[in-house]
């Protein structure tokens, strides 16, 4: 048996005025000659946060795990309602907000925001919180329309979900999937309403980097959005963000920028600190080595010539360490077989045909490679070699 949710009711008011701000569209109702197209008057698009959460679009926040993403969402929910610059940087324009919490337990929440500021209870923001219910699926009509009733009686200007994962039972990594999600968070956008979205990066593997495409599930995910923001601690100071803007889709990027969480005896308060500056670690530096090695012998290479390369300047064990990372990572370019005595060596997976020899597969059975000429234009391509026939005749 179905038990009945009202979301109105477990909505916690937070209190006072918000403001009316209409969404910018303009809707065509016929199609038009090129000449009245662009005779149409199409208004500038507005922010709700400067540079970063356009006005009536889909904002992305993603990040690793334990990133303060969701304390990021709450603190910038605070400063839109409060009309306060964000990082005391990016003007905010003050609305309503409705938050659906379904990754941290109320009382966490509650104390996070007693930490933003004391008097946050007198702030326009309502709070649906993981506690209330157990099952939250944005496709239940029954859910969505509660949501949508709330945004009218409430005059909300700004949904935040945490997290995507959780409004749904979809896969993400199917578009068909993620298509029918955004179909339904849509009508939450066609209320004049900005939604910004919670969402999860990929586990690391090797030599990856923090961007796009770390970004977990389907690609649609990305590009249904209006403006993508990327979250990474540095590696030394974990107080110190890194704040990315890795798409917007109605102008130019925003320059990366660092933020610092300041936390006093009851407080926190995130400050701007200029531009990205955070420095690659040691690991990632081998990495960035150990890449431009295994690039530079196509043919491929073993531990020991590895090491001979590097010389001194990288230890043993972190070598080792970045070796072990490759071989576990399935999504890794590089791959291993197996060569003299059986030991192993690595090479970039699309010059593997180049060099006819013995690889063993995850069952130890023997596969022959052959020469292909379409792969030994794409190295040639890659590593700029003037002459494929040079790597023909190895």
């Amino acid at each position: 048996m179905n038990k009945e949710i009202n979301l109105f009711d477990f909505a916690i008011k937070i209190d006072t005025n918000s403001t009316d701000l209409k969404r910018q569209s303009t809707t065509i109702s016929k199609f038009l000659s090129i000449k009245e197209f662009m005779q149409q008057d199409f208004p500038e698009q507005e922010y709700l946060v400067d540079k970063l959460i356009p006005f009536g679009g889909i904002t992305i926040l993603s990040a690793s795990p334990a990133s303060m993403k969701s304390f990021l969402s709450e603190y910038i929910s605070y400063c839109i309602t409060s009309e306060i610059p964000v990082f005391d940087t990016f003007k905010s324009q003050k609305v309503a907000v409705l938050i659906v919490d379904l990754e941290n337990l109320g009382s966490l929440v509650q104390r996070r925001l007693n930490s933003i500021d004391k008097d946050i209870r007198d702030k326009e923001i309502y709070i649906f919180n993981r506690s209330k219910v157990d099952q939250f699926n944005i496709e239940d009509k029954q859910i969505l329309n509660e949501i949508l009733d709330i945004i009218k009686q409430k005059d909300i200007k700004l949904v935040v979900f945490d997290s995507l994962i959780r409004i749904h039972r979809r896969d993400e990594d199917k578009s068909t999937d993620m298509s029918i999600v955004f179909e339904k968070i849509k009508q939450i956008q066609d209320l004049n309403c900005t939604v910004l979205i919670i969402h999860h990066n990929r586990k690391k593997g090797f030599n990856s980097r923090t961007n796009a495409e770390s970004m977990r599930g389907s690609s649609d995910i990305h590009a249904i959005a209006d403006s993508v923001i990327i979250l990474e601690k540095d590696n030394d100071n974990q107080n110190i963000i890194k704040v990315t803007q890795e798409k917007n889709r109605n102008g130019e990027n925003y320059p990366s920028f660092e933020i610092e969480a300041i936390f006093g005896e009851d407080r926190i308060d995130f400050i701007y600190k200029g531009d990205s500056v955070i420095k690659p670690t040691k690991q990632f530096k081998a990495e960035e080595s150990i890449l431009k090695i295994i690039k530079q012998n196509p043919e491929g290479i073993s531990r020991k010539e590895i090491l001979e390369y590097i010389g001194e300047d990288i230890g043993r064990n972190t070598v080792d360490n970045v070796l072990k990372k490759i071989e576990s990572d399935t999504q890794s370019s590089i791959k291993i077989r197996y060569g003299n005595k059986n030991s192993k060596i690595y090479y970039l997976e699309n010059t593997a045909s180049l060099f006819p020899s013995t690889i063993h597969d995850t069952e130890n059975r023997e596969t022959e490679i052959t020469t292909n000429d379409s792969i030994l234009e794409d190295i040639r391509e890659i590593f700029e070699i003037e002459s494929i026939e040079t790597y023909k005749k190895l």
